[in-house]
This record gives C-alpha cells, structure tokens and sequence, in this order.
C-alpha cells in the first residue's frame, strides 16, 4: 500500500473516530434547537448525506432535539446522496432560497412539510 493511501486511510479513521467520540458526547444534551445541513433532501429518500463520519452525528443531534431545522440551498431539493439520515417527516421546518420550482415547494405543501423562503415567510 502507498504511502498517500495509508494517509488517506489514517485520516478517515480518525475522522470516524472523532465522530464517534462527538456522538457520545452529545448524546447527553438536552437540545431545544437545532439548525442542521445536510448533502441532499428529497421527498422519497429524505434527508441524506455521503460524509460517512457525520451522518451519525446528525442522527445524534436530531434525536435529542425538540425542533429541528433545515437550511438548505435549492440546489440540494430533490436530490439523493449515499446515506439516510431520515425522513422529512421528521424535520420541523426547512428554510432554504427563493430558487425553488413553485411544483416542489407545492408538493412539499401538500404534505405538510413546511419550508420557509427567504425574506418571504412561509409558503
């Protein structure tokens, strides 16, 4: 194995491990709100994400909250990464920009998925 891999391996055990660490620890809070990002969200899958050491310490995070937010750029709406954190139902509120297509944020409205558009108010 090369030298550049063993570092690349290294990095990524400590990153997994580090995210570990932080999980247990915040598993002891009691959080009242959380504003989260995320890789991808969409209405079938959820919220997803492909950093392998964060998503664990999303999920922490999400289940010790009482109301959990979501910012996300547009950009991010109805798009899929490799791992699931969770479903929409799940989330309070997602604020995001006014990029938005009007059939998304509708679809999302149908379902009672409330987003908030910037400098808009609730859609």
């Amino acid at each position: 194995m090369g030298n550049a891999e063993q570092n690349s391996e290294c990095q990524e055990l400590q990153l997994w491990n580090n995210g570990k660490q932080c999980e247990e620890v915040l598993a002891a809070f009691n959080i009242d709100i959380a504003f989260i990002t995320v890789n991808a969200l969409s209405y079938e899958h959820g919220l997803t994400d492909f950093r392998v050491h964060e998503v664990g310490v999303i999920k922490t995070i999400l289940s010790r909250t009482k109301y959990k937010v979501v910012v996300a750029d547009s950009s991010k709406f109805e798009t899929s990464s490799y791992i699931n954190i969770c479903s929409l139902k799940d989330i309070d509120l997602i604020v995001t920009d006014n990029s938005i297509p009007s059939h998304i944020a509708e679809k999302y409205n149908n379902h009672n998925i409330r987003v908030l558009f910037q400098s808009e108010g609730t859609r």
